[in-house]
């Protein structure tokens, strides 16, 4: 009876012991799944910060968005913004997640809080409250700012940071303007075309408002940008632009846009931070932009019309008159091109007649180098054979074109300093720039030889340093490019 009794025991321990090691499984089974509880700030959230005239921080941060997947009433509940004071810009600077640094916190409730109608919201951290909490700004130091978001159920996001942007004032200097106006009695605010240069690159002209705080277009400022920012750091420039659609200087500046005006050659100079461009090509050809003139017409024609004679020296009478209609009709991209040609013999009875020579329809697939025809072809000969002359539909790519531009070249470097790049091609030099300014850049203007390609480009920053990357690849002329 004890025997059973002790078995019974051990059963019923059995048991416990198996639900409490079920209890305890179950989150860690939910917690290695693939939810994540925390809310999150979107891929182009962008956080700003940037220093006033009045000595104080203002900062613009995102909204974030909470994960609903398993409690839908959640919601972002507080968020929290706070400066660091990261050391002297000469010294490594300190790090906030392992060094105590003199800092200030703003707590937000986002309840309370307005935000924009682009989904973002202001603070001001003040002269005043950073003196409260030990930090001081000045020029010699480097300052961040970090922005948490906290859900209704206590949740919190991964930090979005960003660095404070100095306001550098502009100082008057009166022998300076001497130079260029002759005067010290300034007329202000005068509106000028000036050339514009990006990182010591000529990019082009916008309007200039000079006066005691220089502005200039946004418009064409934009247009000029494409090429060195994303879309999202160009489009935020609409935000701090004046009725008349200008934008201050200390505004760009605001925007860590660094920008200058050298007035005695009235160009203005940017210099743009190095995480905020995008990458570009190092290929001249490309930074080309052709504009259309005037807008095309949807429909349009011409004509060419020749004529000729011929006269043969000892056969006066044999002589040929040709006269000859070549029309060409534009009907909303689609092409019809054709050739009629009149011949008449001198000693012939008969009248002349008029003969078509070809017709074609054709339509270019410009972004794709492919044209299409359909109607009278001239195909390709071999050796002495004549042109055959046949009525069929053509494909044609510029396959030869596009080997020339390189598009099998996929070398991308970055640079951290101004830097001269050299390019060798199985040991030959066969590229070289000097004063490449700061940024990311692919080598798109390659051209392979048929068989291994064995690169090296050699990269000498403006302390003399040197760097080297070698790629090899494989060229096969051929082959048809995608």
């Amino acid at each position: 009876m004890k025997k059973h009794a002790k078995k019974a025991l051990r059963s019923v321990l059995a048991f416990a012991m198996a639900v409490v090691l079920l209890a305890t499984s179950l989150p860690i089974a939910f917690a290695a799944g693939t939810y994540d509880p925390t809310p999150v700030f979107s891929e182009d959230a962008t956080l700003w910060a940037w220093v006033t005239d009045d000595g104080d921080v203002q900062v613009i941060y995102p909204q974030a968005t909470p994960n609903t997947d398993y409690i839908s009433d959640k919601h972002i509940a507080t968020y929290y913004i706070t400066l660091y004071d990261l050391g002297p810009m000469t010294e490594v600077h300190n790090d906030p997640a392992t060094e105590t640094v003199p800092q200030a916190q703003i707590v937000v409730d986002a309840s309370a809080s307005a935000f924009a109608l682009d989904g973002t919201g202001t603070v001001t951290f003040t002269a005043a409250t950073l003196a409260n909490k030990g930090v001081t700004l000045d020029d010699t130091h480097r300052f961040s700012v970090e922005v948490l978001a906290q859900d209704s159920t206590g949740w919190v996001s991964e930090p979005l940071t960003t660095i404070v942007s100095d306001v550098p004032q502009f100082v008057y200097d009166e022998e300076l303007y001497k130079q260029v106006f002759g005067t010290v009695k300034t007329q202000k605010n005068i509106l000028i075309d000036c050339i514009v240069l990006i990182d010591g690159e000529e990019v082009g002209e916008a309007p200039v408002l000079i006066g005691d705080d220089n502005k200039i277009q946004v418009a064409p400022l934009k247009g000029l940008l494409e090429d060195f920012l994303e879309q999202r750091d160009i489009v935020i420039l609409d935000k701090f632009k004046n009725k008349d659609g200008f934008i201050s200087f200390s505004d760009l500046d605001k925007l860590t846009l660094k920008v200058k005006l050298n007035r005695l050659n009235l160009k203005v100079e940017f210099s743009l931070p190095l995480e905020k461009k995008k990458t570009r090509s190092l290929d001249e050809r490309k930074k080309i932009k052709r504009k259309a003139t005037s807008t095309p017409a949807n429909i349009s024609a011409y004509m060419n019309i020749r004529a000729a004679e011929t006269f043969y020296k000892y056969e006066k009478n044999y002589n040929k008159q040709n006269l000859l209609l070549a029309p060409v009709i534009n009907l909303w991209g689609l092409c019809i091109e054709g050739e009629t040609s009149y011949e008449h013999y001198s000693d012939s009875a008969e009248k002349g007649r008029f003969h078509r020579d070809y017709t074609t329809i054709a339509y270019d697939w410009v972004s794709q180098d492919i044209m299409f025809k359909y109607g009278d072809i001239y195909s390709h000969s071999l050796s002495y054979q004549s042109a055959p002359h046949v009525w069929g539909i053509n494909l044609y790519k510029d396959i030869e074109r596009e080997r020339i531009e390189g598009i099998n070249s996929p070398i991308q470097i970055t640079l951290l300093r101004t830097s001269t790049i050299e390019v060798y091609s199985n040991g030959s030099l066969i590229r070289s720039r000097t004063n490449v300014a700061p940024g990311t850049y692919t080598f798109d203007d390659l051209t392979f030889n048929n068989g291994g390609n064995d690169i090296r480009i050699k990269l000498i920053d403006d302390t003399g340093h040197e760097q080297y990357i070698d790629e090899s690849f494989f060229y096969e002329g051929s082959f048809v490019p995608k």
